[in-house]
């Protein structure tokens, strides 16, 4: 049944309409809290009402004194024109806004110095301020080769410059580095203000090659000028940002079809970035209009039975959008949405620096049925490419699953203390990824389309989900286990390894996988035949746990006959229980720190130290969160976070609780 379902929507599903909504959203320079964002919500809104579906668009303040939940508001931004002239020792231009969205940094404060040229420092010391003790560039404005958000906090305070060019682009190992996106810009944005005494700079953005250029007439101003203290000491230009910044609003775009119950299954996407940004995310946003249209057409044709789950689609600014449509859901209707699916750059040509389409897990946290139907979906796209001769189908795109991380908004709907799991579809590596290379060109209308017919078939599985789906759900969830304890297993460091280590891995990964089960009560717990339903989940746990077994028995034999655990025993230290005192992951901490230069300084301090030693900072300290529920000690729960996330340090661990209970955001009981 599930099958026949699937294929109905893989033939429903419009490739076309999903591009063509692609390229008209790309069209829009959809900076959060902007403008252009607010016309691609407007489009998007009246392009699912014209499909015939139930749409609207809210608006919530954006103000810098406004917070949702643990997200800090912030002011809504406008340009009308921005360009940059080098004028010594020749001329040419350098960016122009209305040519380019991305050659201004959004965000950028307005200046404007076209009647008096400004002298351009090159700071090739890298972003260590102590490089630059003693640097006078007032007035002036600073070259850098990194990333702003590196210099933001320092530079231009320190040394009085009123503003950046950079040619930063973000090197992705195995997909891109500078030389193979030469012309490229990269999406380098000031994001909201912190504080009220931030200097009020601007930003230009160059190509990698443009900005190896200016490095060149730099080095070589300099050196003409060493020699002959006569001739210039730098490159000079001229320019102006017209921007705004003012108290406005930030849209969130809703689409719903209703149920015959309150319950209800959530489809999203983000629908911010900078003009062009196919991929991201125009992608996703079309995907999930295509999935509600194409769900609409099946039931009004009466392909498929009437929706016991109502199935709702969000269209909004990444992050800032979604806290403050959950605060004002509230924690009754959070409960009545059972699951999500969050959509994030789904349709970029696979090959050439591309990779697989990924379907990203949730955490351990918030143990869920919702990837054996995640699962079970992306199995059956797996089987549209035939074979000769054979009742049977081979993928026609590369895909992976993988374990929970973040990045985007199912990181915060994931959260226990919100309580929707919510796997995330999306591409990663991306080599278009924030920069002005990803445009329409980098567009798979069969990836695509596939990415439709897969929401489509979660959400509608989901909306419909009955007893009868158990047996081919509960297949996902065996296979599941047995891939992970697999893996684990053969990436096991025999030679002085930690085999307890290993062991508690594949404790946790059997005790995860049990939780899962349980998750069907979400769907079936009311069902007058729940008590039947359990039954078989039992069985189906104790066959998991046959599985496990077998696995480690097998491992165990041929290459630890003699391993006995030993558990260990908890420092004192890390023997407390610490306990979240907030609703909805923190994101940016610097923002509980505005007007406490002291506290600031202790989380700077933490962040250049041991945070920097960690490969994913931001994964861990997440799981850390999410575990944080006063019933586990520090040492339990950065355990957790550990085996999950197969990094992180109980040092570290512990540095960072004490920080949130420095910032009265945690207890310690």
């Amino acid at each position: 049944m599930m099958r026949q379902l699937i294929r109905k929507i893989i033939q429903t599903v419009s490739s076309e309409r999903a591009y063509y909504w692609v390229a008209q959203i790309s069209s829009h320079h959809r900076i959060q809290a902007s403008p252009g964002y607010r016309e691609a919500a407007r489009y998007a809104m009246q392009e699912l009402q014209s499909a015939g579906l139930e749409a609207r668009i809210i608006s919530y303040p954006a103000k810098p004194d406004q917070w949702y939940m643990s997200s800090k508001g912030f002011q809504e931004w406008e340009c009308q024109g921005a360009q940059l002239w080098l004028v010594l020792p020749h001329e040419e231009e350098l960016a122009d806004y209305q040519a380019e969205k991305l050659s201004l940094c959004p965000r950028s404060w307005p200046a404007d110095f076209r009647d008096r040229p400004v002298d351009v420092v090159l700071l090739d010391r890298g972003a260590d301020r102590a490089a630059y003790k003693g640097l006078d560039a007032r007035g002036k404005i600073l070259f850098i080769r990194g990333h702003v958000a590196d210099y933001q906090d320092w530079a231009a305070q320190e040394t009085g410059a009123i503003g950046f060019i950079s040619d930063y682009l973000r090197e992705i190992p195995g997909s891109r580095t500078r030389k193979d996106l030469p012309d490229a810009l990269n999406y380098t944005s000031f994001w909201w203000q912190h504080s009220p005494d931030e200097a009020q700079v601007f930003g230009f953005t160059l190509s990698p090659s443009a900005g190896d250029r200016l490095e060149a007439l730099c080095r070589e101003m300099a050196a003409q000028h060493a020699e002959n203290p006569d001739l210039p000491a730098f490159p000079q230009v001229k320019g102006f940002v017209d921007s705004r910044f003012y108290d406005g609003e930030i849209e969130v775009v809703e689409a719903f079809i209703p149920g015959e119950t309150e319950e209800e299954i959530l489809l999203l996407a983000h629908l911010c970035h900078p003009q062009v940004s196919a991929n991201d995310n125009a992608s996703g946003v079309a995907a999930g209009m295509e999935a509600l249209c194409t769900i609409k057409q099946l039931l009004d044709s009466g392909e498929v039975p009437a929706l016991k789950r109502g199935i709702r689609l969000l269209l909004m600014p990444e992050f800032t959008g979604t806290y403050p449509w959950l605060e004002e859901l509230g924690p009754s209707g959070w409960a009545r949405v059972l699951a999500g699916l969050n959509l994030d750059m789904v349709a970029a040509r696979q090959g050439g620096g591309n990779g697989p389409l990924t379907l990203t897990g949730v955490p351990h946290a918030l143990p869920s049925a919702v990837m054996d139907i995640a699962g079970f979906a992306l199995k059956e796209l797996q089987k549209q490419g035939p074979i000769a001769g054979a009742d049977l189908g081979v993928p026609l795109f590369n895909s992976v699953t993988v374990g929970f991380s973040g990045g985007s908004d199912h990181f915060i709907l994931s959260d226990p203390t919100i309580g929707i799991p919510t796997p995330m579809w999306g591409q990663w590596p991306d080599r278009g990824y924030h920069t002005s290379a990803d445009d329409l060109s980098v567009i798979d209308p069969f990836l695509l389309a596939t990415s439709t017919a897969f929401a489509a078939s979660y959400a509608l599985i989901l909306a419909n989900l009955s007893p009868q789906n158990l047996d081919q759900l509960l297949l996902q969830s065996r296979e599941r286990l047995h891939s992970s304890l697999l893996s684990v297993l053969a990436e096991a460091d025999l030679d002085g390894g930690d085999l307890d280590m290993v062991y508690q891995e594949y404790l946790h990964l059997l005790r995860h996988a049990k939780d899962c089960l349980d998750g069907y009560e979400k769907f079936f717990g009311s069902a007058e035949d729940w008590p039947e339903i359990k039954q078989r989940i039992n069985r189906e746990q104790r066959l998991l746990e046959k599985i496990a077994e077998g696995a480690w028995q097998n491992f165990t034999e041929v290459h630890a006959p003699d391993f006995v655990y030993r558990s260990r025993e908890v420092p004192p230290e890390y023997d407390y229980l610490p306990r979240r005192k907030y609703l909805g992951p923190l994101r940016k901490l610097e923002d509980y720190c505005i007007g406490k230069p002291e506290r600031l300084a202790a989380w700077k301090a933490l962040e250049e130290g041991a945070r920097k030693q960690l490969r994913s900072a931001g994964n861990f300290e997440a799981l850390l969160q999410y575990n944080m529920d006063g019933q586990r000690s520090l040492f339990a729960l950065a355990r957790e976070a550990m085996l999950e996330a197969h990094d992180g340090s109980l040092e570290y661990a512990h540095a960072y609780v004490q920080f949130l209970s420095s910032l009265d955001l945690v207890e310690i009981l």
